[in-house]
């Protein structure tokens, strides 16, 4: 996954449909699942740097991958 993070760490508008259908208490993905998150974003954000890609990576542990 590729994912920016906006102003405040929010995900971008593009991403938020993915977020909304992932926190879903019925979404399931296969076990052990491989996934790489890359984070893209201004080190200006301060600590909201990369919390999109974090709140993903997070979301996917919890998941089982």
């Amino acid at each position: 996954m590729f994912v920016s993070t906006t102003g405040q760490g929010s995900l971008p508008f593009s991403a938020r449909k993915l977020w909304k259908y992932m926190i879903k208490k019925n979404y399931k993905i296969s076990q052990n699942v491989k996934f790489a998150i890359y984070s893209l974003g201004d080190r200006s954000y301060g600590e909201n740097f990369g919390m999109a890609a974090r709140k993903l990576r997070q979301r996917m542990k919890m998941l089982g991958a």
